[in-house]
């Protein structure tokens, strides 16, 4: 027993004696390997929280900014980029109002065409989508803006409906509303201004484009714009004017109020009229109408009048007066009709031409010889459209022989498509600007009505607009104006509501938790590992 005893202190004494040198060894190894993996569980912590970090910051972003691509392939769901920096540099509050909940507009919309003989299938739903997916952009790329779709049963629709109803005209009319002038401006777009509609061979009508677009840009730089300008077209000298199918939709889209000047002789111009518009002239002006024009311009020394004439080669005597009234102020109309050697789909007549800056191209035909005259006159002119290539002038009854290019081909020469002149008064108006009127002729009706106008490479109608703007007094604005036309489905299209859910849930909360709890697990793993 004693034996024993001794035995086992011994041992005691042997372990005792080992026992700190296997503590410390454990202990620092322990310690290496607490070390490694609380450099690991760091590096796994912060990784985790940059990950969720970026997937709320992308979730916030996503809601008040436009982070998304469209895939269709004329971007039907998109915004032009130069209407979106149009709209990002609108400083004045802006409310938008939709008469219809977001989820029942497309419904209201179907119901309402149907009980007027509009065809509604599903591509006439897509044109709803799209409208409301375009619509919310607005509200995407400026926090000036605010979007309500409202109900038009409730309550707070029956305040709005005191104000506006008389001019609403069916459910999902657009309100937008400013008072950035001091005084409340609004304008309502109704379903015409938003979609363009085709006949059917039953004598129905189905929806065939989407103009929200325009109509919704163009809605907001009216009520925010300071500007009232009329513009007069006189419609008396010519035998057609061109100016309904393209021009005066353009006019009225941009704010612009147009008055119809239809005598055959012109005794007074109103003098809230801003710029004259002469389309396609046929009839020669009295001397009279020409002393009218003048003092127009003029505006009793005032000046900030404009002046446009579309040309017409499709007369039968020249427009001596009109022709000479135009000289004086720098810009020469010749005769015969410009053909090009580079012809246009075949066509001598179709001549291209651009700015000196390559910002506009345009096409047209049935153009006159167009230049600036040798005496200017006091006037500042300048050449806005040169066309391009060799072009040569030939008498009006030789156009269509597609040789005649040859025959006056010693004759070739530059000739412009649009020329503009300005005069300056000699006083400052109360905004520290020099009031100046300009007169600004195009060598062709083309500008205002071809079949190339509608094409996306040629911009007739905006180097028109920009000049009609600048012709009254406008700055130069920052809109396009597109028609889109739903061709496929787009990705974007494709994807609902629930599937963006999904993802979302997926990459901001099921993957950044599933990477923690593998971080804890590695943790725990090197922790108890010996």
């Amino acid at each position: 027993m004693k034996k024993d005893i001794e035995l086992t202190e011994n041992k005691t004494e042997t372990a005792q004696a080992v026992s700190p040198e296997k503590k410390k060894t454990k202990r620092i190894r322990n310690q290496l390997l607490f070390r490694k993996g609380g450099v690991s569980l760091a590096i796994t912590a912060l990784f985790i929280a940059l990950i969720v970090v970026i997937n709320v910051l992308f979730g916030i972003l996503s809601d008040r900014l436009v982070l998304e691509y469209d895939f269709s392939d004329n971007k039907e769901n998109s915004l032009l980029t130069e209407n979106v920096n149009y709209i990002k540099k609108v400083k004045d509050p802006v409310k938008i109002i939709v008469c219809a909940t977001e989820d029942d507009y497309a419904s209201n919309l179907s119901f309402f065409f149907g009980m007027n003989g509009v065809s509604v299938g599903s591509d006439s739903e897509k044109y709803f989508d799209q409208t409301v997916k375009l619509v919310k952009k607005y509200a995407a790329y400026n926090k000036k803006f605010d979007l309500k779709f409202i109900d038009p049963d409730s309550s707070e629709f029956g305040t709005i409906e005191a104000s506006y109803g008389s001019k609403l005209s069916a459910p999902g009319d657009i309100i937008v509303i400013s008072n950035s002038n001091g005084n409340e401006r609004s304008k309502i777009i109704t379903y015409t201004d938003i979609y363009g509609f085709a006949n059917n061979a039953d004598g129905s009508y189905a929806i065939n484009e989407n103009k929200i677009e325009n109509a919704l840009t163009g809605a907001i730089s009216y009520v925010i714009n300071k500007y009232d300008k009329k513009i007069g077209i006189i419609k008396g000298h010519s035998e057609q004017d061109y100016t309904e199918a393209y021009y005066r939709d353009m006019l009225k889209a941009n704010n612009f109020e147009v008055e119809l000047l239809e005598d055959r002789v012109i005794t007074a111009i109103p003098g809230d009229i801003d710029e004259i518009v002469i389309p396609a002239p046929t009839v020669d002006f009295s001397d009279n109408e020409i002393i009218l024009l003048s003092e127009f311009l003029e505006n009793k020394g005032n000046f900030g009048k404009g002046l446009i004439v579309f040309a017409n080669t499709n007369i039968t005597a020249r427009l001596e007066r009109l022709y000479d009234f135009l000289d004086q102020w720098g810009i020469t109309v010749g005769d015969g009709v410009v053909v090009s050697g580079n012809p246009i789909e075949g066509d001598m007549e179709n001549i291209f031409s651009t700015d000196e800056q390559n910002k506009y191209y345009c096409v047209t035909a049935s153009n006159v010889p167009l230049t600036e005259s040798e005496k200017k006159n006091g006037c500042t002119v300048n050449t806005d459209l040169y066309a391009y290539g060799d072009t040569v002038a030939v008498p009006i009854e030789e156009r269509g022989n597609n040789e005649v290019i040859q025959k006056y081909e010693d004759s070739v020469s530059v000739y412009a498509t649009a020329v503009s002149s300005q005069k300056t008064a000699k006083v400052v108006n109360v905004d520290g600007k020099t009031p100046t009127s300009y007169v600004t002729v195009f060598s062709s009706f083309n500008f205002l009505q071809s079949k190339f106008i509608e094409q996306q490479r040629v911009q007739n109608k905006d180097i028109v607009l920009r000049m009609t703007e600048r012709n009254c007094g406008i700055e130069e604005s920052d809109i396009s104006f597109v028609t889109k036309k739903i061709t496929n489905e787009s990705f974007s299209g494709s994807v609902d509501q629930n599937s963006a859910e999904r993802m979302r849930n997926w990459f901001v909360y099921i993957i950044p938790l599933m990477i923690a709890a593998l971080g804890v697990f590695v943790y725990i793993r090197r922790r108890n590992a010996k």
